[in-house]
């Protein structure tokens, strides 16, 4: 047996197979040494066969003993059930969770998997109250999976998240999610929440979602936001690195409004910036009752997205307790232990441990792998004080240039090249929510952008410069610049801020400036005329150039970015402007348009520059469902091929997400050999789609004459096309 196990994986003979797959990946990945053990083998040897959950405790005490308490993670990889029985037809007690005493009272009865985790000598019988505050000895988590399928799935997206670390600005976003009512306690949690995530880490943007700062209407009888459930979606669809939801719930839903509920969850395609989701709300999680799969259950089984882990509830819970463990998870998760970040199992132990409250907040699980570590960014950003700010201060309608570095250890990172992404921010604005269910609620947020732009970074080096928009708030006070930087070469991220700046005034030194900007439009690619055909969801793409730059400061009153939908419905797009790299004059915003309607329409655009000029264009489009994608230069290289020959084309989808598909066909018409992939965020030229001259049983064709077909959809709007080539197999 080995005795210096990292993590243990508790499963069921069914979902072997993965788990040994998990292990194997976190051996060589990330250099943890693991087991894997069956509910079987552990009942057979501390159990006499029955089972039993405290022969699952004292096999996992007696590793982590053999291990001289080296073992910091278990993993139980199967779903439970509270029907020990095996009553319920199609029952899934895979790996089972201790169940309270208390089993009747919906309020006070609860499930927990802290109980594998209380590992002293004196633990073991558990005391269902303030005396049975144990604290946790390893990271408990749980993947609820009752079926290959979904086990074939959360491995996948396990394997690829840590492999893939993809790379991107949302990585700084961190989402805080507020029901209403209840006095604001839960608005109130939030901003606590907030105030201290900005203070001890600054370089994250942190975004507010508050039910009550959106009208609501009557849907069907029944009140809903459906502002408040774009705004998440939106949240889920642009990628968070946390999003955090404290309010009323259930099993399948945020809220009496709905911003959440499992259509909402079926419908997300965030494949590839897939969130930790905290859910201080009841329920959401609960895996132990196999009649129902919850809103926790769907989103971490969710192959193309959902979560990549969820600290969340399996019982209901209370804001008070709530508070306390929600409290600890921001003391800890960007916490670092011999310079680097903890693991998930780490930050749920040390949560657990310092929010103990008896068994109340036991309802907390994690759903997930607990050897898993956020992809956090790695390397630090700093920025200079340029010597042209007047005492550190910005002022409006003034040009400012500054530099700085990619940081580790506080050196600067000689080899990073890659490119920067700034967020320059005016003050801390005050907001009001509409009061509906209490008073109106005073909370702040960092929305108005003055600049969002890139920049190259050179041997660790970066420079930008921007113009400071003339409608910013005129007093003094303090400025904000989040930082996201990537070298794509290195694999490897890098984020920071700075909040000493201040920002206030009028600039004395600047010119005159009464020329508008320059607007293009265009729908899915920068080749559409105005009245060409575009689909039912279609990708807007403006172009706009001014040489003071373009003002992106979310106005409560006007000099937005606004687009119009056939002179009736406004769109706000300051959010999805960004500047081109290394100029802050020209940038682009790429806006998704869905379900438009069959026919005609007009879109009109209305933008803004730093000088408060307006520039106004117009384009007229058709929406058809008869779309196709444009396939350009379709081949095969070599060709004629002895061995294998790789496929690239061209297309019109640039940053979609494309399935792409090559069927190998011989003369008799016969599908020989068929390949498909999801490739992410395209760019207009694919390239490396291989074949080795298999078949699909993976023998040597025979040499002669070929069809191969490829297929291209997008994962967008639908569209697709298919082209069919020949190509020539031969000895040369």
């Amino acid at each position: 047996m080995r005795s210096n196990v990292d993590l243990l994986i508790i499963t069921d003979d069914l979902f072997l197979f993965d788990a040994k797959r998990l292990a194997n990946f976190r051996l060589s990945n990330d250099r943890l040494n693991t087991k894997v053990v069956t509910v079987n083998e552990i009942y057979l040897q501390f159990s006499s066969s029955t089972p039993d959950i405290s022969s699952i405790r004292n096999y996992i005490k007696y590793l982590y003993e053999k291990s001289s308490k080296k073992l910091k993670y278990v993993l139980l990889f199967g779903d439970a059930s509270y029907d020990y029985k095996n009553r319920i037809f199609n029952n899934t007690n895979y790996v089972p969770t201790y169940q309270s005493r208390n089993s009747t009272n919906n309020i006070y009865s609860y499930s927990s998997d802290d109980f594998f985790g209380f590992l002293d000598d004196d633990e073991g019988e558990w005391t269902e109250n303030l005396l049975g505050d144990h604290d946790l000895d390893v990271g408990i988590g749980r993947i609820p999976v009752n079926n290959n399928v979904d086990s074939k799935l959360v491995i996948d997206k396990l394997i690829r998240y840590s492999s893939n670390n993809d790379f991107g600005r949302w990585k700084n976003d961190i989402y805080l999610i507020a029901d209403d009512g209840d006095y604001n306690i839960h608005q109130i949690n939030a901003e606590k929440h907030f105030d201290l995530v900005y203070s001890n880490n600054p370089q994250f943007n942190i975004k507010k979602i508050f039910i009550d700062y959106y009208k609501q209407e009557l849907v069907g009888g029944v009140k809903k936001s459906i502002d408040g459930n774009i705004k998440l979606n939106e949240a889920i669809e642009q990628g968070s690195l946390i999003i955090n939801y404290i309010g009323h719930g259930n099993e399948f839903l945020w809220a009496e409004e709905r911003i959440l509920d499992e259509n909402s969850i079926e419908k997300w395609k965030n494949r590839s910036k897939i969130p930790l989701l905290v859910s201080a709300t009841c329920e959401f999680g609960k895996f132990d009752n196999p009649l129902i799969t919850s809103g926790g259950e769907l989103m971490i089984n969710k192959g193309d997205g959902g979560s990549i882990a969820l600290f969340t509830t399996t019982r209901p819970v209370f804001s008070q307790t709530n508070f306390l463990l929600n409290d600890q998870f921001y003391k800890n998760v960007f916490k670092k232990q011999n310079n680097n970040f903890l693991r998930l199992g780490d930050i749920f132990r040390i949560t657990k441990n310092n929010s103990l409250s008896g068994p109340i907040n036991r309802n907390f699980s994690l759903l997930g792998d607990p050897s898993l570590t956020l992809n956090y960014p790695k390397l630090d950003i700093e920025i200079n004080i340029p010597d042209s700010l007047s005492i550190d201060t910005l002022r409006a309608l003034e040009k400012y240039s500054f530099n700085g570095e990619i940081i580790n250890n506080g050196k600067k990172v000689e080899n990073f090249n890659g490119e920067v992404f700034i967020d320059f921010f005016d003050k801390l604005s005050e907001k009001q929510t509409l009061g509906d269910e209490s008073d109106p609620f005073s909370f702040k947020q960092w929305d108005k952008s003055i600049f969002r732009g890139s920049s190259s970074v050179n041997n660790g080096n970066f420079t930008f410069e921007f113009v400071v928009p003339k409608n910013i708030e005129y007093n003094f006070g303090k400025a904000k610049i989040t930082m996201y930087a990537t070298d794509s070469l290195n694999q490897i991220d890098a984020n920071g801020s700075n909040i000493e700046f201040n920002i206030g005034g009028t600039s004395k030194n600047f010119s005159l400036d009464e020329t508008p900007p320059d607007i293009n439009i265009f729908f899915n690619d920068r080749t559409f005329k105005s009245e060409d055909n575009v689909s039912s969801n279609a990708l807007l793409i403006i172009d706009l150039y001014d040489e003071n730059g373009i003002n992106i400061y979310n106005s409560d009153y006007s000099n937005n970015i606004v687009a119009t939908l056939d002179d009736s419905i406004n769109f706000i797009l300051n959010d999805y402007f960004i500047s081109f790299k290394d100029d802050f004059k020209r940038g682009s915003i790429r806006y998704p348009i869905e379900n438009l309607d069959i026919g005609k329409h007009k879109l009109e655009i209305k933008v803004y520059d730093t000088y408060n000029n307006i520039g106004k264009e117009s384009v007229l489009f058709m929406v058809s469902n008869d779309l196709k994608i444009k396939i350009n230069n379709l081949m095969n290289y070599p060709n004629p091929f002895s061995e294998s020959t790789s496929f690239s084309f061209e297309h019109d989808r640039e940053e979609e997400d494309l399935e792409v598909s090559i069927e190998i066909i011989n003369l008799n018409g016969k599908v020989i050999y068929k390949k498909s992939e999801i490739i992410e965020n395209s760019n207009n030229l694919v390239n490396g789609i291989i074949w080795n001259g298999k078949n699909s049983n993976q023998q040597i064709v025979s040499d002669g004459i070929y069809i191969y077909k490829l297929h291209v959809k997008s994962l967008f709007d639908g569209a697709y096309n298919q082209l069919y080539k020949k190509m020539i197999k031969r000895k040369l």
